[in-house]
């Protein structure tokens, strides 16, 4: 088995009443209903910013591939047509829905924002989110 992230771990290391900012892709098996409590145990304020490549938040259309974990080592072969792209940005969409649901009932801060999105875009949704001010 790979090593677990730092999220998946049993005990997390954090002070109480600390202010909180996890940034992590989100993409490893979990449920948002029991990691986010665990998240915000004990803290003076969270927020949790999902940060995914854009090819995760926006998959192309690109046939027959191999995906390689470059983690664990496996490999899948898959077809990525528009079928298996409709399902991906469901399953991708109840993800952040999961995360963002889970976040305010704890009352956590949570945003979503792609890698290499210009910063006043990414500063805007950070601060739509709570997460900042707005100057």
């Amino acid at each position: 088995h790979p090593p677990l992230s730092a999220l998946e771990e049993a005990h997390l290391p954090f002070r109480r009443r600390s202010m909180r900012l996890v940034v992590s892709d989100f993409l490893f098996p979990h449920d948002a209903e029991i990691l986010v409590p665990r998240l915000a145990r004990d803290s003076a304020w969270l927020a949790i910013v999902q940060l995914t490549l854009p090819e995760e938040a926006e998959p192309a259309l690109e046939g027959a591939r191999r995906l390689v974990d470059v983690e664990g080592r496996g490999e899948l072969d898959l077809m990525i047509d528009h079928k298996a792209i409709d399902d991906y940005r469901a399953r991708f969409g109840r993800l952040r829905l999961g995360l963002s649901t889970a976040s305010r009932r704890v009352g956590a801060h949570f945003a979503h924002v792609v890698a290499g999105t210009p910063v006043r875009d990414v500063a805007r949704r950070l601060a739509a989110a709570g997460l900042v001010e707005a100057a």
